[in-house]
């Protein structure tokens, strides 16, 4: 957190930090093992979150919130039905806390996973998970944000904290807009007969509707995109600029549902409205996303995985029958498919 605000500074911003809501109840005397523990940490984490987002938006200049743990944290230790229950007394739905609340999410994944020897309970006095606890509540907390739109994981591959510490600094960026880390976006096709709904891992299935704008600059992509779940929708304002080769600049930001409504009369006829169902799901500390298309009808699904390095390394999904990488082939892209199918 020091490092990420120290940076951020750097870049102009001013940094509000949300600290650790659990931390905080428990030191000041709550006992995490009682059943109403959870509801005062997510209110603790509302209420924080709110007061730093207001006090950043009536400052001078640009601005972040970060916050050290997130509403959806509360799910890998209250499990998914009791933590349903407790959002639902306090008026939200999943897609509130995942998918609208925050820009993005990045998650460290704890040292007693591959990283073992710098395992430690002695930087918090509260905390009394063995390894063994910290890398399952870890992979706990992995599937509570299956779904959000920008997770990025970051794992021990290497025991040297700093370049974890970069990594996690370069994924920031990238949610922030800023120039250091730019968009790579891998993408293969699968054969089409794949049941998608056979992940034998845990998954979420979003819905998707995707509309282009027209753009001004010819060398950008402008789109909107209506997402979520249960009836439940996040709008997003996306713009797209191609760098070099593989790598992209994104700039992207929630909006209104007026907002979107308003984007939606400036919309590129020539273009078809895409409709699809994406399933979300974590392989080996990497976030893919799986599109299957409702509408128009192109028929094999597409698996993508986003990276802020071009060199970054692919692990893909054994279970799944990829058919080939078609990266950087056009005929594959969303605008292609809303162009010509």
């Amino acid at each position: 957190m020091a490092m990420v605000n120290e940076k951020l500074s750097n870049f102009g911003y001013k940094v509000f930090i949300v600290p650790e809501a659990a931390t905080l109840l428990m030191e000041a005397g709550l006992n995490k093992r009682e059943a109403s523990f959870q509801k005062y940490v997510l209110e603790q984490i509302i209420f924080e979150e709110d007061l730093l987002r207001d006090a950043a938006m009536n400052c001078d200049g640009k601005s972040v919130v970060i916050a050290d743990r997130g509403a959806m944290d509360g799910m890998a230790y209250a499990g998914a039905d009791a933590f349903s229950e407790v959002i639902g007394s306090l008026g939200y739905k999943i897609p509130d806390l995942r998918d609208k609340r925050y820009d993005g999410v990045v998650h460290l994944v704890t040292a007693a996973d591959g990283a073992q020897e710098f395992y430690t309970l002695e930087n918090n006095r509260v905390r009394d998970e063995s390894p063994e606890e910290a890398i399952l509540r870890d992979r706990e907390i992995q599937k509570a944000w299956l779904g959000t739109p920008k997770l990025k994981i970051i794992g021990n591959e290497s025991s040297d904290f700093k370049q974890k510490k970069r990594k996690a600094f370069k994924a920031i960026c990238g949610i922030l807009g800023l120039p250091i880390p730019l968009e790579i976006e891998r993408k293969f096709s699968l054969k089409n007969n794949f049941d998608l709904r056979s992940i034998p891992v845990p998954y979420q299935e979003i819905h998707i509707i995707q509309n282009y704008l027209f753009s001004e600059n010819g060398s950008e992509e402008e789109r909107i995109r209506k997402r979520g779940q249960d009836k439940s929708y996040v709008y997003f304002h996306t713009i797209k600029s191609a760098i070099v080769g593989l790598v992209r600049s994104e700039r992207e930001k929630i909006i209104s549902k007026s907002e979107y409504l308003d984007f939606m009369k400036h919309r590129n006829p020539r273009l078809g409205t895409i409709e699809k169902r994406r399933f979300c799901f974590i392989w080996k500390n990497q976030y893919f996303e799986l599109d299957s298309f409702i509408h128009p009808s192109f028929k094999k699904p597409l698996l993508e995985i986003e990276s802020t390095e071009e060199n970054d390394k692919v692990e893909l999904p054994d279970f799944l029958p990829i058919d080939r990488e078609v990266t950087g082939n056009h005929m594959y892209s969303n605008r292609y498919i809303a162009e010509h199918c």
